[in-house]
């Protein structure tokens, strides 16, 4: 019997120290401080859990759309005509206007080029006009120079030639203004007695 009370005893020792053990260690675990907030565990005791990050990306990091471009870049601004420049007048551009030889009031369109004062080249393009609607049209290309303050111009080769008749060689004066214009007359061909231009608007030019 003492034996038996003996043992009991010994279990009953047994199981209040197991419990002092446990309830040790769940003290230690309240003692345990929390993880900071933030920290990126998710979960953690006594902890609230990590918050949302509220800053945007940086621009161009991590994502390719966000370049600040949308498009391609915009086109450099159209550089300035070049050209000779007589009497404050840029004589290089197309210029429209009428003529008068025999055939009657006729509509021209001058287009004029050429990066040195004594190498221009043109084209001559003749027309009808209301006033005069049975000429016919004509085209040739014309070479010529500025010669003392003034653009001549002689016939080369014709482009397209109506029946009858012949190139003719010019001699003008450039005259600023708004528009500018060229007036002047021709040279070794009778009938005709002068002409007047004016520069053409850049959409036409």
């Amino acid at each position: 019997m003492r034996h038996t009370t003996r043992s009991r005893q010994n279990t009953g020792c047994l199981a209040v120290l197991l419990a002092g053990l446990m309830l040790f260690a769940g003290c230690g675990e309240q003692d345990t401080p929390p993880a900071a907030d933030g920290a990126g565990i998710a979960g953690v005791s006594g902890g609230r859990p990590a918050a949302a990050s509220t800053t945007a990306p940086s621009a161009g990091t991590g994502h390719k759309g966000n370049t600040g471009s949308t498009g391609a870049p915009a086109a450099p601004a159209s550089a300035p005509g070049s050209g000779p420049v007589v009497s404050g007048v840029l004589v290089t551009g197309v210029w429209q206007g009428t003529y008068f030889c025999s055939q009657g009031i006729t509509g021209l369109s001058l287009r004029i080029t050429g990066s040195a004062p004594e190498a221009l080249a043109a084209t001559f393009d003749f027309f009808p006009v209301p006033e005069n609607p049975s000429v016919p049209r004509g085209s040739f290309t014309m070479e010529g120079a500025v010669r003392d303050g003034r653009i001549a111009l002689d016939g080369r080769e014709w482009v397209s030639r109506p029946s009858g008749y012949e190139m003719v060689n010019l001699i003008g004066t450039p005259r600023p203004g708004t528009p500018d214009s060229i007036d002047g007359g021709f040279r070794g061909l009778a009938g005709c007695t002068g002409f007047t231009v004016r520069r053409a608007p850049a959409a036409e030019s």
